[in-house]
C-alpha cells in the first residue's frame, strides 16, 4: 500500500507530500512502466517527453494504491469535496527531453508523483509559476505587482523519489530540460481530480486565505505547515 504519511506547505496552494513506499514498489512500478515501452511506443503530445497510459500498468495493485493515496491526499489538504481522478499518465523524460509551460484544463488540481528522478544535478526540475497574486492577495506582506510584472516562480526542494505534489490546476507549471544518462530516464505519474463542487481558481483562493493566517515574515515560501 502507498500512502502520504508527511505533508508541508510550499507555497499557498501547493503541497509536498512524502510516501510510505519503499524501493521494491518502485521498482515493481518502474519495471511495469519500461516494459509498457517496449511493448509500443508512447504517447508524445509535442511538448517534450512521453506519456504512458498503457491499461495493464494502471491495472497493477502499486497503481490503484498510488491514485487511492493522492484522493486521500486531496481530501486532507483542500477539503473533504467529492473528487475523481478523472486522468493519469506516466511521463517518460528521457535526455533533452523537457515539458513546456502549460495548465490542466478543466481540472480542480494535479497530483505529480516522483517514482523515479533520474540523475543527479541533471535537469529535469519542476517548476510552476503563479500569476495569481495581484487577483488573491491585497496583504502587504505579499510581493505586490500587476498583471504584466513577472510571475512568482516556485521550484519546491525536496521533491525527489516517493514524493508528491499537490496544487490547483490553473497554475502553469512545467519541467526543465532533463540530461541525464539515455539508461536513466526520469519517470514522475500525473493525475487530474476533478470534483462538481470546487474549481482549481476557487481552491487557490481558498489556500491564500489560510495562508495569511500562516505567515510569519514577509517573504514568500516561508510558510509554516499548515494543519
Amino acid at each position: 500500500m502507498i500512502e502520504f504519511n508527511q505533508h508541508a506547505a510550499v507555497y499557498p496552494g501547493i503541497y509536498l507530500a512524502r510516501s510510505t513506499a519503499d524501493a521494491a514498489t518502485h521498482q515493481r512500478m518502474i519495471a511495469a512502466v519500461r516494459a509498457a515501452v517496449a511493448k509500443s511506443p508512447p504517447e508524445r503530445d509535442g511538448k517534450g517527453g512521453k506519456k504512458v497510459r498503457v491499461k495493464e500498468v494502471w491495472e497493477l495493485p502499486e497503481f490503484q494504491s498510488l491514485k487511492a493515496a493522492a484522493r486521500q491526499l486531496f481530501h486532507h489538504r483542500f477539503g473533504d469535496y467529492s473528487v475523481q481522478i478523472a486522468d493519469h499518465w506516466v511521463n517518460v523524460m528521457e535526455s533533452g527531453e523537457w515539458s513546456e509551460l502549460h495548465v490542466h484544463s478543466h481540472t480542480a488540481a494535479a497530483v505529480v508523483y516522483m517514482l523515479e528522478s533520474g540523475d543527479a544535478n541533471a535537469g529535469g526540475d519542476f517548476a510552476l509559476l503563479d500569476r495569481e497574486l495581484p487577483f488573491c492577495c491585497d496583504d502587504q506582506r505579499y510581493p505586490t505587482h500587476d498583471v504584466h510584472s513577472p510571475s512568482v516562480e516556485i521550484r519546491p526542494t525536496g521533491f525527489g523519489n516517493g514524493s508528491a505534489l499537490i496544487f490547483p490546476a490553473h497554475l502553469q507549471h512545467h519541467v526543465t530540460c532533463y540530461r541525464g544518462r539515455p539508461e536513466h530516464p526520469r519517470l514522475t505519474v500525473a493525475m487530474n481530480l476533478v470534483s462538481p463542487a470546487v474549481t482549481a481558481k476557487q481552491l487557490l483562493q481558498q489556500e491564500f486565505e489560510k495562508a495569511r493566517a500562516h505567515f510569519k515574515s514577509g517573504q514568500l515560501g516561508r510558510l509554516t505547515p499548515f494543519a
